[in-house]
């Protein structure tokens, strides 16, 4: 009996939310996941709900979302309600992303995602934007984030598609530098998704949203990490200094 008890003890210590939680699936390995914490923890304790985030990998984070396993997904591009018919987009944008592309030795030199078509590209699965803009491109499929870009540091591609925040994640592997394309590939707005079940409120989070950015509270939480962004990139990308790279690789 004091066994069983126990491990009941433990089992409900290690459930990761409770009935009464909002759960928000995001992608693991999220350089933003501590933002969405926040922003996202911000806008639904204004309806009074409680969130709980739930790491996963990409392609599985949204497909949870989409099946009603959890309630919603963090952030992810536009228009997906087409493909995940049981999600509903919150119309009011989070933050914006730059897609670029980065390699090892020389930058990869053109515009738009066409400069990628003569390389081997490395992509993580769920990028679903990445996902449909390189099909058809000679392209290798990492399972996570840091997946890719040890791909492309051990060779087995010449080009990943990153967004800026992933400069945290590179910075937190020491696995560079690597160069910066010539050009952004594409930028793009990310958006809140909720499961159909919680469409009473979309038009609630859009207003809420809207709010956060009028009054500056999304730029209050995003600015700090945009700071860390700027400072990996400067300790990791091809233009830092050789003494700056050799500092960040032995941090």
């Amino acid at each position: 009996m004091a066994k069983w008890a126990a491990w009941l003890c433990l089992s409900l210590v290690m459930l990761p939310a409770t009935a009464q939680d909002y759960v928000v699936s995001i992608p693991e390995e999220n350089p933003l996941e501590d933002f969405a914490r926040r922003d996202l923890g911000d806008a639904y304790h204004r309806l009074g709900l409680e969130i709980v985030l739930r790491p996963a990998p990409p392609a599985r984070s949204i497909d949870d979302a989409n099946q009603g396993v959890v309630d919603a997904e963090a952030g992810r591009m536009a228009g997906l309600s087409r493909q995940f018919p049981n999600l509903i987009e919150v119309p009011e944008p989070l933050i914006r992303y730059d897609y670029q592309a980065i390699s090892v030795g020389a930058p990869i030199v053109g515009k738009g995602w066409d400069s990628l078509k003569t390389h081997r590209v490395c992509i993580f699965i769920g990028d679903k934007l990445s996902e449909a803009r390189t099909y058809g491109f000679q392209r290798e499929m990492a399972r996570s984030i840091d997946g890719a870009i040890r791909m492309l540091r051990a060779g087995r591609c010449d080009a990943m598609v990153i967004n800026q925040f992933i400069w945290l994640e590179i910075d937190r592997l020491h696995v560079g530098p690597f160069c910066l394309a010539s050009s952004t590939l594409e930028t793009f707005e990310l958006y809140h998704y909720v499961n159909r079940r919680h469409a009473d409120l979309v038009p609630k989070l859009t207003e809420i949203f809207t709010k956060m950015r009028q009054d500056g509270t999304t730029e209050r939480l995003l600015a700090p990490i945009l700071q860390q962004v700027e400072d990996a990139k400067a300790r990791n990308s091809c233009a830092a200094s050789p003494a700056t790279i050799k500092d960040a690789a032995h941090r």
